[in-house]
Parts: structure tokens; C-alpha cells; sequence
């Protein structure tokens, strides 16, 4: 099975620049994330990853105003790498993160998905023996509703919130990365509480802090929160809604578990006929 594709591109010389300028700017944020955690920890605070992510984003337009001359992307992914190889480190998997030098590590930046456009068809070109290449199509599925199982404190929201959450539109923000996604929109008002004791959490879980506007957890996102959690998006959904981009509007839609479990069937389905498709060309 293939995992993943090893891409070579072949850069002119102004996206040489670019890429050499971005891969700096990555290095730059990893290694002052990497000191203000060590500052943080030898004091005894408690840090994380979005925590100096903040701290650096409230910073950079004074003290590092050409982070803007690349994607965001290039400093906003060190500190979710940060987070992680930490998590590593104190499991006792990896060795403490170190700092990166110029020259003497192997430079890279992340780019987001939502700045790489495809069309229905991708042709997958391999370097192998046999000089093979194959294409398949992907069905393109545009669309702006979202399906969604309740969540374990869809109760602690009012009647008139739970009404509007799943007949009112959401604007993506631009507060938007691998670990989260912020959504703008009608106001939903919590009658409960606004904290919970931190409880596990899972991919897709939208969680309603005090502001009232929700937070769809992504990828990278924590294993415990402390929000109620009004829905969770179901897998067989989670893919539409990780490639919209900011400014884009969605629409929340309850389904039963019965239900998205049929459509988790239907989804493994159609990635079958995907790989099943796959032909030789020339």
C-alpha cells in the first residue's frame, strides 16, 4: 500500500529564494520556541505548543516583520512540531529536542493544503525499474455541509443555540491550523457552565468556549480539553471539512450514529473504487 509520494520539484531561480527564505523562517520559529520552553520549564510553568504559537504570533510584526514575505505556514507548524517532539521526549520515544543550524540540518518548511489546488485527476508519477505511471479519479465533493453527531454536553447549550447551530451558517477564520479550527458565527450560550473538568477528546470534536464561537479540534489536536463539546464532526465528513480554507462557510447537520456509521461504510467504499481504478498509462 502506497503511504505517501516523494515529489522532486524543480524550482526557478526566484522559488529558490522563496523556499530558502521560508525554510529560515521555520528554522527561526523552532529554535525560539524551543528556548522559551526551556526558559518556561527550568521556572516551572506550564507550556505548550499553541501557547508560544500565540506568544510568538503577538510578537512577530515588531520583532520579525519578514516572516510575512512567506506563507504562514512556515512559522506557525515549528510550534506543532515543537509540541509534539516534546510529547516524545517526556514518553521517553525520542531525545530532547535540540536547536537547528543552518547548514548543518536538513531545512524544510510545511505548506498547508489549502494553498495546493488539484483537479479530478491526479496522475502519480513513480521512479522505479519498470518507469510505469498510473492515474485513477477522485470524485470531488464540494460542498458545505457538514454532518455531525451530537456531543456529550450538547445539553449544557440553550434550545434557541442548539437550534441555530445546526441551521446557521460558520465562517472558517483565518485562526485556523493543523491543531484547531475557529469558526465565526451566531453566538451559542452556554447555561451550564463554560469549563468542564478535562476529559478525553477526540478528532472532530467541536468544542464552545466562554466567547461562545466554536473550535473544530483537527489533526494535531490535545488528548484532553476542558470545553464543553456541543458535536463531533464523523469521520466519514472529517475530510471535506479539513480541506476548506478560511472565508469559506459551512453548515452543521445532525445525524444519529446509526446513521454515520452507514456513511463511514459508504466512504471506505468509494476509497476502494479509487485505488480499484487505478490503471497503467503511458
Amino acid at each position: 500500500m502506497i503511504l505517501a509520494h516523494k515529489i522532486e520539484l524543480k524550482p526557478n531561480n526566484k522559488q529558490i529564494t522563496y523556499f530558502k527564505k521560508a525554510c529560515g523562517i521555520s528554522r527561526l520559529a523552532w529554535n525560539w520556541g524551543l528556548a522559551k520552553w526551556e526558559e518556561y520549564y527550568k521556572q516551572g510553568k506550564k507550556v505548550d505548543g499553541m501557547m508560544l504559537k500565540k506568544e510568538f504570533n503577538s510578537i512577530k510584526k515588531k520583532d520579525f516583520p519578514f516572516v510575512y514575505e512567506v506563507t504562514k505556514y512556515a512559522s506557525q507548524q515549528p510550534f506543532i512540531q515543537l509540541n509534539e517532539a516534546y510529547k516524545r521526549f517526556f514518553k521517553g520515544t525520542s531525545k530532547r529536542p535540540k536547536f537547528k543550524k543552518k547548514n548543518k540540518t536538513i531545512d524544510s518548511f510545511y505548506i498547508g493544503g489549502d494553498q495546493i489546488k488539484i483537479k479530478d485527476k491526479i496522475i502519480i508519477k513513480r521512479n522505479s525499474s519498470n518507469k510505469k505511471n498510473f492515474e485513477t479519479k477522485v470524485p470531488i465533493k464540494d460542498k458545505n455541509i457538514i454532518r455531525v453527531l451530537k456531543g456529550p454536553q450538547f445539553d449544557y447549550f440553550s434550545k434557541e443555540s442548539q437550534k441555530d447551530f445546526f441551521s446557521k451558517d460558520y465562517k472558517i477564520t483565518n485562526l485556523t491550523d493543523r491543531m484547531g479550527m475557529r469558526l465565526e458565527g451566531t453566538t451559542i450560550k452556554n447555561t451550564v457552565s463554560t469549563n468542564i473538568r478535562s476529559e478525553g477528546i477526540t478528532k472532530g470534536a467541536i468544542q464552545v468556549p466562554a466567547g461562545g464561537q466554536p473550535i473544530v479540534l483537527l489533526t494535531d489536536y490535545p488528548t484532553i480539553g476542558g470545553y464543553p463539546k456541543i458535536a463531533n464532526v464523523i469521520s466519514a465528513d472529517y475530510h471535506l471539512l479539513a480541506q476548506k480554507i478560511p472565508d469559506e462557510k459551512i453548515l452543521f447537520q445532525n445525524v444519529e450514529l446509526q446513521e454515520a456509521e452507514q456513511l463511514y461504510k459508504e466512504h471506505l467504499n468509494s476509497i476502494s473504487e479509487v485505488i480499484k481504478n487505478i490503471k497503467e498509462i503511458n
